[in-house]
Order: C-alpha cells, then sequence, then structure tokens
C-alpha cells in the first residue's frame, strides 16, 4: 500500500521516540522489507529528522543506534498501531485508504 496523504499525516505528528514536535518523517517499519522493497505504508510511525547538529530518531533508528533489533521489533507494531488510531481520533484517516484490521 502506498498513500502520500497518510504519509503527510504520519509526518506531521511528533516524534514518537522523543516526542519532539514539527520534525517528523513517516519512518517505516522494518518488518515487510527487503531488497529494495519498502513495507507498506500502513505501517508508518513519525520519528524525527536530522537537523544540523542533531542527528535524528529517524536516522539513529535505521543504523541501530537506539534499540537492539528484538527491541526494535517489539516497538514499531506499537508505534504504528499508536499512529494509526491518533490519525483516526482526529477524524483524518484517508477515505481511500483501507483501514488496517
Amino acid at each position: 500500500v502506498r498513500h502520500e496523504g497518510y504519509r503527510r499525516l504520519v509526518a506531521a505528528l511528533p516524534c514518537c521516540i522523543c516526542g519532539v514536535p514539527n520534525l517528523s518523517q513517516a519512518a517505516h517499519a522494518s518488518t515487510g522489507k527487503g531488497m529494495g522493497l519498502k513495507a507498506s505504508d500502513l505501517d508508518l510511525f513519525p520519528a524525527c529528522a536530522d537537523r544540523p547538529g542533531v542527528r535524528g530518531c529517524h536516522s539513529k533508528l535505521d543504523q541501530g543506534a537506539l534499540f537492539t533489533k528484538a527491541a526494535r521489533h517489539g516497538l514499531e507494531p506499537v508505534w504504528v498501531l499508536d499512529t494509526q488510531r491518533k490519525i483516526e481520533t482526529m477524524g483524518l484517516w484517508p477515505k481511500n485508504l483501507p483501514k488496517p484490521k
């Protein structure tokens, strides 16, 4: 599933790791990835971007600098579900995007 509007909604949320507002990117969960494939856009959560003098949570997470692989695999589904709930609770779920079960 690819949905630009949903990616933008996710990126508008504060970072789910450190809580910093207005600097998030839509980060894909690592499950479902492989050989150049990204996970579905339904498997997104907000993670802050790099900025001058500060390495963001998104790049630290991708580089394995925040959590072990096992911890990340346990945390990502929680972040994804929380992100989906927030967007749905705000009444912003895109009409043309299937809701996860």
